[in-house]
């Protein structure tokens, strides 16, 4: 469903099987309970907040919005693009599927119960006190382990842009 553009509301509980694109619309809310089966897209939009319950399948994009957090426990089937929000803090439980774009933010912490595929984090506000380590696997993909708590936290990364 494509409502670029469009000035829209979202009825609660709604249910889409495939993707939803709101790209640039006037929406400042999305609905309790919205599950969205495909990507959601939200790049460019006034969002403030994602409820609690809200579902995604495939990625969110929630790039240049002005959302400053986002609930717990939040689970993206893909990735999930964080770049130019206002988030300074990322969830309890957060399970990103693919990778997690944190690029342009003020994010400085990973979570200990973090779970993601790989992290773009150019640009962005880590902690160097996070002693990051970055062990070379194959040409492709990357480990990364954070000493703060080594057994626990060890995300694997595949093409991975680090500025810090």
């Amino acid at each position: 469903m494509v409502l670029a553009g469009t000035n829209i509301q979202i009825p609660d509980s709604l249910i889409i099987e495939g993707n939803l694109n709101l790209i640039n619309t006037k929406i400042t809310a999305i609905p309790a309970g919205l599950r969205v089966d495909g990507f959601l897209d939200l790049y460019g939009t006034k969002i403030t907040k994602i409820p609690l319950g809200v579902s995604v399948g495939g990625y969110l994009d929630l790039r240049d919005t002005k959302i400053a957090e986002l609930p717990d426990g939040l689970v993206v089937g893909e990735w999930l693009a964080l770049s130019s929000t206002r988030i300074c803090v990322l969830p309890c439980g957060l399970k990103v599927g693919s990778d997690l774009d944190i690029s342009d933010t003020d994010i400085c912490v990973l979570p200990d119960d973090l779970h993601v595929g790989g992290i773009f984090a150019e640009n962005c506000q880590l902690d160097s006190s996070e002693k990051l380590q970055i062990e070379f696997i194959t040409n492709s993909e990357f480990m990364l382990q954070v000493f703060k708590n080594p057994t626990a936290k060890v995300v694997r990364l595949h093409d991975m842009l680090w500025n810090i």
